[in-house]
């Protein structure tokens, strides 16, 4: 009796081993990986069986297998790996769901490096159109044009910061309006000087 104990136990355990080894890799919802319960050293199931109850679970598969799906130990097991696949089936769910997401932000990239690449041609295109335009027009005349265009825009900055120490502007206007006729006045200025400096070449 004492050897055919030891010799369930083994078997036992062997099984409990080889299910538990076909169990999956598992995480929890963490991203961690979780163990399985450990195998017992003893079944203390096996130690109230008789000699002859032994023997029939060695040699019947039914009853060996009824008797090892009962035991404490695989239920907890079952139960545990259960968990842990639930567990992967939501992580699987999560990733594909970033994936989703990833694949959503590259058609959103790729969406706006077109409309980026429509606006830069655009621009190209005015550009030129631009340059065949300004070909009609003489150096000197535009040089003039842009003399003047300067001074009216300095005149109006001036006039601008008189009317705000006047007080007959607020300071958030006359902000947003001086600002904007200085711009004008240094592009016009600094549009003259190129010019300039393109006819003496």
């Amino acid at each position: 009796a004492k050897y055919l104990l030891e010799r369930m136990s083994q078997y036992v355990s062997n099984q409990i081993w080889q299910q538990k080894q076909s169990q999956p890799p598992t995480q929890n919802p963490s991203g961690t990986h979780t163990p399985l319960p450990p195998i017992p050293s003893t079944f203390p199931e096996l130690e109230t069986k008789t000699t002859s109850e032994l023997t029939l679970l060695l040699n019947d598969e039914a009853e060996f297998k009824k008797f090892f799906d009962s035991l404490p130990a695989v239920q907890t097991m079952k139960s545990v790996g259960d968990d842990l696949r639930r567990n992967n089936e939501e992580l699987a769910k999560k990733n594909l769901a970033k994936e989703a997401e990833i694949e959503r932000s590259r058609k959103e990239l790729a969406s706006r490096h077109s409309l980026a690449n429509e606006k830069r041609m655009s621009f190209e295109q005015k550009a030129q159109r631009q340059q065949e335009v300004m070909k009609q027009f003489s150096t000197p005349a535009l040089i003039s044009k842009l003399t003047d265009a300067a001074a009216e825009a300095e005149t109006a900055s001036d006039d601008i910061a008189a009317n705000f120490l006047r007080g007959d502007v607020d300071l958030k206007t006359f902000i947003k309006e001086f600002m904007d006729k200085r711009k004008q006045y240094h592009l016009r200025a600094a549009k003259k000087e190129s010019l300039m400096m393109f006819s003496r070449q």
